[in-house]
């Protein structure tokens, strides 16, 4: 039985009572090839201590540099379908991480779909990510990314360990969209459950990401189909209430397959990217997220 707080509840049933969106396939795919760039505005808690700058062409976010030499730095790639830009929640929990653990956060606004596809934004993420490295040679380096920038943060690591350069030292994944294909069979055991995603949406949005049906299985889509050795030691969240439960535990059966170490947290009853909601099991979690980069 799930030993829930009233909090988790609370917050699946607001979840449950969003607007219905399109209903087909084409609908929705005409919805998302409807949406342009959307502007990003910093939540007014933070104007004046977030500091925006510009890298290659895209908005990146960076807060709580302390200016001393080895401080550690959380590069955080948001989710959103690969379509929105990030909610207060993502910087309220990271504005809190920042804090206990003295880290600088980085947090790119990369290009995303309709406009573009994965092609256009790894060049522009490797090489920040490479900036980090050459400026900040002696800071410590988290990849974290929740949803989708969780499936980007795992395949940003899988290219960098290819191209034999330096990777993070720790990578932390919140309930990440592992494979865009999303058509894992034990979905359908999830769907019911999940308040928040549907899988035929995410379908139509990953393949858009993609740029076609074709790419939906290069593990820079999909990084389930990647190779995991040689990452820094990878931390999975995941909410046993979300559809990509099933492919957060295939990926843990991997690499417990293949003898490579990692941390699997799993929240009972909890739903998609539960460590940002302000919730006792999503506080239990973040406490969990400063140990991790603390250690």
């Amino acid at each position: 039985m799930e030993d829930r707080s009233l909090g988790s509840k609370v917050t699946e049933k607001l979840i449950k009572d969003r607007p219905i969106l399109p209903r087909t396939r084409e609908e929705y795919r005409k919805h998302l090839e409807s949406k342009g760039e959307n502007d990003f505005v910093i939540p007014p808690l933070f104007v004046g201590v977030i500091k925006l700058e510009r890298y290659q062409d895209i908005p990146v976010y960076r807060w709580n540099d302390n200016g001393l030499v080895g401080q550690k730095i959380i590069l955080y790639l948001h989710g959103g379908g690969y379509l929105y830009n990030p909610l207060r929640s993502q910087f309220d929990s990271l504005h809190e991480i920042s804090k206990r653990t003295d880290s600088m956060v980085v947090m790119p606004i990369y290009r995303k779909i309709p406009k573009y596809t994965f092609r256009d934004s790894y060049p522009v993420l490797l090489s920040l990510y490479a900036s980090l490295k050459m400026n900040y040679p002696k800071s410590p380096i988290v990849l974290m990314g929740d949803s989708a920038g969780g499936g980007l943060a795992l395949g940003l690591a899988q290219v960098i360990a290819g191209q034999g350069r330096i990777g993070p030292d720790k990578i932390v994944l919140l309930s990440p969209w592992l494979d865009v294909k999303t058509d894992n069979p034990l979905i359908e055991q999830y769907q019911p459950l999940d308040p928040l995603l549907e899988a035929w949406k995410l379908q139509v949005a990953g393949e858009m990401w993609a740029g076609g049906l074709e790419q939906m299985t290069n593990p820079m889509v999909s990084p389930i189909y990647g190779n995991m050795s040689g990452l820094g030691r990878i931390t999975l969240f995941v909410g046993t209430r979300e559809i990509f439960y099933p492919d957060v535990i295939k990926l843990h059966e991997r690499l417990l397959a293949e003898g490579i170490d990692h941390d699997l947290i799993v929240g009972e009853g909890q739903n998609h990217v539960y460590p940002l909601y302000p919730i006792k099991e999503g506080r239990e979690a973040r406490n969990r997220i400063v140990e991790i980069i603390n250690k």
